[in-house]
């Protein structure tokens, strides 16, 4: 059996470099996930209903003579 914790695992300061930079990796990965789910949550944030008066279509340049 592994020196250790009681279920023979190293504790994590014993672990390699790989092992800590893959598991904050995965943690990063989490994260990133919920915020992009927070984000596409958010209603103040959706596109607006097409057809409404504010979204009506307007060219941004105009003949004078017209």
């Amino acid at each position: 059996m592994a020196e250790g914790t009681a279920n023979g695992t190293l504790p994590y300061s014993a672990l390699p470099p790989e092992a800590v930079f893959a598991n904050s990796l995965g943690a990063l990965i989490v994260v990133f996930g919920l915020v992009v789910l927070r984000i596409l949550s958010n209603r103040s944030w959706e596109r607006p209903e097409p057809g409404g008066q504010d979204t009506a279509y307007r060219p941004l340049l105009q003949e004078e003579n017209e």
